[in-house]
């Protein structure tokens, strides 16, 4: 849905941050956020490039001559508050543990990026793409959260304290592809109601939406093809695997998959 927001990531979050004690606000390639910013349960919230006040999150910029090599690394990336200003912004509320982050290796700090960015594709990214996204469309695929427009190899993640009152930016070559075909998504407004709630239930569809997620990005038609077999797979009994010679594909026009009885 539509969220007003005057860019105070702190005033958007008050509740979240006494909760959780740390904010994630990642820069995300190939969408489009028009005009306001968009919430998604979570939460995550969407913010159109340069709407963002980042200015009193007071971030530490980091130092090439720093002693933490993970710093270096970072500020040798090239993203920084610059590059976050350039970029439509997700943000959310996320428990960290801050000392661990700081002596954290570079290493480390990739992992965590790649796991902010699951986090927003689990919550609400993957299903954006389920309910926007035509197969065998590529034009209109988002990035991940983290991944930049400007340099592909790079991704990053601003990671602010509410304890200490600062921010810190981590970046790094995390990922090992970008989708460089068209532009990219402007994403909608969803009704919070449609999203798979938590449960037994829930963590099955999140599972299927992110193999569709797969299935979407995969490179090749055969690729993609793979992982609609893996999807079906799937589908048809989530508890347990079932092979592909037990996937039956009926109808063009209607694909169901069930498991053949033990014989």
């Amino acid at each position: 849905m539509l969220f007003d927001s005057s860019g105070n990531l702190l005033s958007d979050f008050v509740t979240d941050l006494d909760t959780a004690g740390h904010l994630v606000v990642m820069p995300i390639a190939r969408i489009d956020v028009e005009w306001t910013a968009r919430a998604y349960p979570g939460p995550v919230i969407f913010y159109p490039a340069g709407d963002v006040d980042l200015e009193n999150l007071n971030i530490v910029a980091n130092r090439k001559d720093s002693t933490s090599l993970a710093e270096v690394h970072s500020h040798a990336s090239g993203v920084d508050e610059a590059t976050l200003r350039e970029h439509p912004l997700v943000a959310f509320p996320y428990k960290l543990n801050w000392a661990e982050l700081r002596s954290g290796s570079h290493l480390h700090h990739r992992e965590l990026i790649r796991g902010l960015s699951e986090h927003v594709d689990m919550t609400c990214l993957n299903f954006v793409r389920y309910s926007q996204c035509p197969i065998n469309t590529p034009d209109c695929l988002p990035g991940r959260a983290g991944q930049i427009n400007t340099n592909h190899m790079m991704a990053g993640a601003l990671l602010y304290s509410h304890v200490e009152r600062e921010a810190r930016i981590i970046a790094g070559d995390a990922f090992t592809h970008f989708i460089t075909k068209g532009v990219g998504l402007p994403i909608e407004s969803i009704d919070h109601a449609r999203f798979p709630r938590a449960g037994e239930v829930g963590r099955i569809v999140n599972h299927a939406f992110m193999l569709y997620r797969d299935m979407l990005e995969a490179s090749s038609s055969t690729a993609q093809f793979v992982q609609c077999l893996s999807l079906l797979e799937f589908l048809v009994d989530p508890e347990s695997y079932t092979s592909s010679e037990k996937v039956t594909v009926h109808r063009p026009d209607t694909i169901e998959a069930r498991r053949w009885a033990d014989r």
